[in-house]
């Protein structure tokens, strides 16, 4: 080779490697990578939890083992119940169902779930103090509950169609309140004392244990927003409006679900609560910034227009009249950090059983649990000292009032239920039982709905 040669090939080169590094400059880097999201060392069980216990000796924080004991339960109760007893898990099943294969041709069915088959509050506490079927009745959605708890508002989605709420309670609770006549107020009053059944920590029964249901109905094929049914997990509801002769069948969606738990070492109950992972945005941390878009594959919340102008957005968070199909705007006041991990380990595990498994679109917000059991004065000190659930509590999110009154609450499961409801063992459902002496009923929670036919 030339020297001529030579030069020209380095200078070849040298135009290569600036040009590349010119290209490295003007190119962004590539976002990094998720951190992978460890396995579960758990098998999905159909079996509830008897307690919590510390994973290790002297361990101070229990949230941790707080939030996994709340996946525990939500799992047992989301399994698909018996066809022969009610609130029992059918172990020949899987949550959520499976897809049809060569060893099950017809797929696993993922409904009716144990929750489901508890007992509705409405069918325990019966006009004129009439005693309840028993807890083996047949049992299906009846839906007429439209606004939340403390308010006069219902919750509307995108399509201004309204939320409607359900509370069933286990066989534990029922059996307790059927045996002590309790679904007559007049055997609630003093020197009784109403202390529901906790969990057995040497038989490892569960205790107590009652769920609040938050449903919409789901535009599948009508005009507006449209839902996705395979995010949701569905049912089949009669819904009506005390005092109307009319009602109408609907396919509704799970958006939200309250657990209330009581164990052995918390007498206050341990409070866990679940959303729909579409219902809704995290509220701007400063003023002016735009609403943050959808993270998943609908590009939509059921419950937030996160493409409207800053300027024009509604306010958020507002109640609106009883009558009225205004959509709500709702935001998310506190964002889900810490059990975002765990969350995530769960929803894998769930879609590993079965990749269309809708239960993986479920989040848990959080659990709120006494760290000091026993503490009347405070009602166990709970930890975290706020939680909300953005379709159950919408109205009510943040910090608690200076002074609470049955207008604006404390802003807080054990808090709330403890203000109101601490001589009926923290249960506000006690509050439906007949009669219903005005004295009795905590403001804007219970007004007598129409008796259902």
């Amino acid at each position: 080779m030339t020297k001529t040669m030579l030069a020209t090939a380095i200078a070849a080169l040298a135009a290569c490697g600036f040009a590349t590094l010119a290209l490295a400059q003007q190119t962004p880097p590539a976002p990094a990578a998720a951190p992978p999201v460890p396995p579960l060392a758990y098998h999905l069980s159909p079996y509830l939890p008897h307690d919590v216990f510390a994973p290790l000796a002297g361990t101070i924080d229990l949230q941790p083992a707080m939030d996994y004991l709340s996946w525990e339960v939500f799992i047992a109760l989301n399994w698909p119940a018996s066809e022969i007893e009610n609130g029992v898990p059918d172990t020949n099943t899987v949550v959520g169902g499976q897809e049809v294969t060569n060893y099950y041709p017809k797929g696993l069915r993922a409904s009716p779930t144990v929750w489901e088959t508890f007992k509705d509050s409405n069918d325990i506490f019966l006009p004129n103090a009439k005693p309840p079927t028993p807890f083996s009745a047949k049992t299906q959605h009846v839906l007429f509950d439209d606004t939340e708890s403390f308010t006069k508002s219902p919750l509307n989605d995108q399509n201004g169609r309204h939320v409607y709420y359900e509370v069933r309670m286990n066989e534990v609770e029922f059996n307790y309140i059927v045996n002590h006549k309790l679904y007559d107020s007049n055997n609630q009053k003093p020197p009784f004392v109403i202390s529901f059944p906790p969990g057995n920590n040497a038989t490892r029964a569960a205790g107590s244990v009652h769920v609040k249901a938050a449903w919409k109905i789901l535009n599948i094929d009508g005009p507006g927003q449209r839902d996705d049914p395979g995010r949701f997990y569905t049912a089949r509801a009669l819904i009506y409006t005390p005092g109307r002769p009319s009602a109408f069948l609907a396919t509704v969606g799970l958006v939200g679900m309250h657990i209330a738990h009581k164990t052995a070492t918390r007498p206050e109950w341990i409070w866990s609560t679940f959303e729909q992972v579409d219902n809704a945005a995290d509220i701007p941390q400063k003023p002016g910034q735009p609403i943050p878009p959808p993270p998943n594959p609908p590009n939509q919340y059921s419950f937030t227009d996160w493409n409207c102008p800053v300027e024009k957005c509604p306010p958020p968070n507002q109640q609106v009249p009883q009558t009225s199909n205004q959509p709500v705007q709702v935001l998310r006041v506190t964002p889900i950090v810490d059990t975002k991990m765990l969350n995530a380990q769960f929803q894998l595990a769930l879609r590993t059983w079965n990749p269309k498994n809708v239960w993986q679109y479920y989040q848990l917000v959080s659990t709120q649990w006494p760290s000091q059991p026993g503490n009347t004065t405070a009602f166990g000190e709970p930890r975290p000292k706020y939680l909300a659930n953005t379709v159950i509590e919408t109205f009510f999110q943040g910090p608690s009032p200076a002074h609470p009154t049955a207008q604006d609450p404390p802003h807080s499961c054990i808090d709330c239920h403890g203000q109101f409801g601490q001589h009926k063992d923290f249960v506000f459902q006690m509050f439906k039982a007949y009669p219903r002496a005005g004295a009795d009923l905590v403001p804007g929670i219970f007004d007598p709905p129409a008796p259902q036919q």
